[in-house]
């Protein structure tokens, strides 16, 4: 089982571990914000930002955990590709850890 495997992956779901596409959505009890698709969830990237889960000394990221509070991705986009890649490869490696499900479950929800 590999550690995706804590969230479901339809089969053919474009939304893999490879594959992880920024957003905008909300919850009925938060507003707009950015977030990624796994599956058939979303994981808040807002949320996780505020925890101090994309902190690095290797990016330099001044805005970025501002800019996933924002109900749009231009002030994210702006930061530039190395700050993508820093987004989606710290959200990648933590998939691929021990503790996926209790970083990540607690920063999702499903989709509808």
């Amino acid at each position: 089982m590999s550690k995706e495997d804590h969230f479901h992956i339809p089969a053919g779901s474009p939304f893999t571990a490879n594959n992880l596409p920024f957003g905008i959505g909300r919850t009925a009890s938060n507003p707009a914000h950015a977030w990624v698709a796994l599956g058939d969830r979303a994981i808040n990237l807002q949320s996780l930002g505020s925890v101090g889960f994309f902190d690095s000394n290797t990016v330099d990221r001044p805005g970025l955990v501002e800019s996933l509070s924002k109900d749009t991705l231009n002030d994210f986009i702006a930061l530039g590709p190395s700050v993508w890649r820093h987004v989606r490869t710290s959200v990648q490696d933590c998939l691929r850890s021990d503790d996926s499900e209790a970083i990540l479950g607690k920063h999702s929800t499903e989709l509808s």
